[in-house]
């Protein structure tokens, strides 16, 4: 029963690497899994014809055999060329395996620290926007105060009154980069 645990594990580990592998199409990846299931598990022989594999992936036999020499070319598979009556004997070269695996887990690595990064940034943009909430509702609680005093009889209405906040009154410091102060600049 172990070995057939580890047969089945490995044709998975075969498949995982052969989805990340850059350099193979879709269709190169799903001649590589035909490939896989046709691998005979007590023998290890490999000979479907190509009529046979593009029959199970829906592929023309043309399209199959370019397939078979990508994965040839990528270093996956070796064949030795049958006859007219005996189909190509296949077999898997697992040498780019390792390689492949690992960089699917680099791959993954990178998306946990993207992710990771995503998060906090949408952790920091939450915390200033309700510190702007905030300073929001103290500058419009200081403006209904300033609207009750201004309807007093003794104030003027003039309609160019306007509450005026200075950047330091928010908490904001003056920039003196490459856009200026804000304070006459034109």
């Amino acid at each position: 029963m172990e070995k057939r645990a580890s047969f089945t594990s490995r044709k998975l580990d075969v498949i995982d690497a052969l989805l990340v592998d850059p350099r193979l199409s879709p269709a190169d990846f799903k001649v590589g899994v035909a490939l896989i299931q046709f691998l005979n598990g007590k023998t290890g022989a490999l000979f479907p014809s190509n009529a046979a594999i593009a029959e199970n992936v829906r592929l023309s036999e043309r399209h199959v055999r370019t397939c078979l020499s990508k994965l040839r070319d990528a270093g996956w598979l070796r064949w030795r060329r049958g006859n007219r009556q005996l189909a190509n004997e296949y077999q898997f070269d697992l040498t780019n395996l390792e390689a492949m695996l690992d960089y699917k887990l680099s791959m993954q690595e990178g998306r946990k620290e993207r992710k990771a990064e995503r998060a906090r940034v949408a952790s920091d943009r939450n915390h200033s926007s309700s510190r702007k909430s905030s300073d929001r509702n103290h500058s419009s609680s200081r403006k209904s105060s300033d609207r009750n005093h201004s309807s007093s009889p003794d104030r003027n209405h003039s309609s160019d009154q306007h509450l005026k906040v200075t950047p330091e009154g928010m908490g904001i410091e003056e920039q003196d980069s490459q856009y200026g102060t804000g304070e006459g600049d034109a």
